[in-house]
């Protein structure tokens, strides 16, 4: 399959002779009808592009619902979970193929123009509750009391994501969020962002909690 800018007539859709043209996200595609070829035996590059592209969605696909939220406005011409694939791919891996891994504190959950905040603490008391506290900038249309603050945690230990929404308002400048008993003793990784009906801030990582 391929995708053109203009074919001899412009864009066109269905079966023609031995192609067929489609469109998607306004994207022209076409097509052959013809069998398609046996593949050759991938190289050791290509097995391992596949191997770290497999792990990677593998890790993203328990927060495909948020992903369709997050990454909206990364999602030109292709899907919001691919344009999230995409992003760890280049942005949040570490290591040499095979031998990779996300790189937790360079992934980002959303992307938008609402300001972040300054995280001042991120503490976990009890080993039930994880508290935090932030600082705000000064307000404006891009910083407002009444955006929802979203949190969204991670356990490497136990493979689990955790989303907190609702439950904290920028101008509240601290939460506590509730942790599962079995988390007591496991590293925690953490996110904060905004939304404001289809607004978001860029998530920002808030440590090892």
């Amino acid at each position: 399959m391929a995708k053109y800018k203009k074919g001899i007539n412009g864009p066109f859709t269905g079966k023609v002779g031995p192609v067929t043209g489609s469109s998607w996200k306004g994207t022209p595609y076409v097509k052959s009808n013809n069998s398609v070829l046996p593949e050759r035996e991938p190289s050791v590059a290509q097995r391992n592009q596949r191997m770290v592209f497999a792990m990677v969605s593998s890790w993203l696909r328990p927060m495909k619902e948020w992903i369709g939220i997050g990454y909206a406005a990364a999602a030109i011409h292709k899907t919001e979970m691919n344009a999230a694939i995409s992003f760890v791919l280049r942005e949040a891996l570490t290591g040499t193929a095979p031998n990779v891994s996300v790189n937790y504190p360079k992934m980002v959950w959303s992307m938008g123009p609402l300001l972040a905040s300054f995280v001042t603490r991120c503490e976990v008391l009890g080993d039930t509750i994880l508290h935090i506290d932030w600082e705000n900038a000064a307000a404006s249309f891009y910083c407002g009391a009444e955006d929802e603050a979203v949190f969204i945690l991670y356990n490497p230990e136990k493979s689990q994501f955790l989303v907190f929404p609702g439950l904290a308002m920028r101008g509240d400048r601290a939460v506590e969020l509730p942790l599962p008993p079995d988390f007591a003793a496991d590293l925690l990784h953490g996110y904060m962002l905004y939304r404001r009906e289809a607004m978001l801030s860029t998530s920002v990582y808030l440590a090892i909690c």
